[in-house]
């Protein structure tokens, strides 16, 4: 019973990261992989490079797995990025907005300050590093602006 309820939980956190259908998958340790990518991209498993091409227009990327380096051309499009592990890098340049659902430490987006018509090649100089914060809370509103009624005079 427990062999078969894992089996049931890895295969719904793989079907999660490779983005069910008509997604592109990555599967394994160690990949190296260039090329245009479109709708869901999954990255399953460790010490992956993957680079994203101009024109890619990805959806949703989601990475199971640690130390994976995704880097991002300038001229794609990027909708949401999730991420369970640890360590990974991902690349994007710095007009992209996007959502995220991070679970793990130290995952890190760098945004590059390339605009759409470069080449996508960063300059060295021109990473700005984002570190995600490992809890986020939300602070009160300040004294005196919600929910306070003050007298008229």
């Amino acid at each position: 019973m427990f062999t078969r309820i894992s089996i049931v939980c890895w295969c719904s956190i793989a079907a999660l990261a490779t983005g069910c259908a008509g997604g592109a998958a990555t599967v394994g340790s160690g990949v190296t992989r260039a090329e245009q990518f479109y709708g869901d991209l999954g990255i399953t498993g460790h010490e992956n490079n993957i680079h994203v091409l101009r024109g890619s227009q990805v959806r949703r990327l989601s990475i199971i797995g640690d130390r994976n380096q995704i880097k991002f051309d300038a001229g794609c499009t990027l909708g949401k990025v999730e991420i369970w592990g640890e360590e990974n890098t991902i690349t994007v340049p710095a007009y992209l907005v996007i959502r995220r659902s991070i679970i793990g430490h130290g995952n890190t987006i760098v945004r590059t300050r390339d605009l759409p018509g470069d080449d996508g090649a960063p300059d060295q100089a021109g990473y700005v590093p984002v570190y995600i914060p490992e809890q986020t809370q939300d602070s009160p509103p300040p004294a005196g602006e919600v929910g306070e009624m003050r007298p008229s005079e």
